[in-house]
C-alpha cells in the first residue's frame, strides 16, 4: 500500500489552528430551568448529530440555577480563565506581572496568593450577583454546538454572558 500525501493550501492561518473550547454561559433567570433544557434539546435533536445519534442534554452541559451549593464553583471557573465581570464595580484584578518576578515557580505562587486575596476581598459581592441566575456549562471540551452559542446567550438568557473556558 502507498502511501499518499495531501497538499492543503490554507485560506488563511486561522485555517491550521485547532480549538478546543468550554463554555460558561450566566445569564438572569426569565424562563424556567425545563423550559431552557427542552429547547436546547428540540435544537441538539436538529443540529447534535455526533457519531450518527442525537446527543442528550444531559450528557454535553449542565443547565442548572446558581446557588449556594455551586456558587463557588461557578466564581472558580470564572476565575480560572480570567474572566471578571467588570460591571459589578468589583475591585481591579490585576495579576502580578511575570516579567518582574522572572521565575516561573515564585510568579505561579504569587499569582495564586494574590487571586485567593482578591477572590475572598470580592467573594460576597460575585456571590451576591450570581446566586439565582441560570448557569449553563460546558460538561467537556467542545461539548456545546457552536449553532446553540447564540440561542442560549441571546435567545434563552437575558442579561447574559458567555464566557469562554478555555
Amino acid at each position: 500500500m502507498k502511501n499518499k500525501i495531501y497538499l492543503l493550501a490554507p485560506h488563511s492561518f486561522l485555517d491550521v489552528i485547532t480549538n478546543s473550547s468550554s463554555e460558561l454561559f450566566i445569564g438572569d433567570n426569565t424562563k424556567s430551568i425545563d423550559f431552557i433544557k427542552e429547547v436546547l434539546q428540540s435544537f441538539l435533536n436538529s443540529v447534535g448529530m455526533i457519531d450518527g445519534k442525537i446527543e442528550q442534554i444531559y450528557n454535553i452541559m449542565t443547565v442548572e440555577f446558581i446557588d449556594e451549593h455551586n456558587v463557588d464553583d461557578c466564581i472558580e471557573s470564572m476565575l480560572n480563565y480570567d474572566h471578571i465581570p467588570y460591571h459589578l464595580n468589583l475591585e481591579s484584578y490585576e495579576e502580578p506581572n511575570y516579567n518582574s518576578i522572572k521565575d516561573f515557580a515564585k510568579w505561579r505562587h504569587s499569582r495564586e496568593l494574590y487571586r485567593n486575596n482578591w477572590k475572598e476581598r470580592n467573594f460576597q459581592k460575585l456571590k451576591d450577583a450570581l446566586i439565582g441566575k441560570i448557569m449553563i456549562k460546558s460538561n467537556d471540551d467542545n461539548s456545546i454546538p457552536s449553532d446553540l452559542f447564540d440561542i442560549i446567550e441571546y435567545r434563552l438568557l437575558t442579561n447574559s454572558e458567555r464566557i469562554h473556558l478555555g
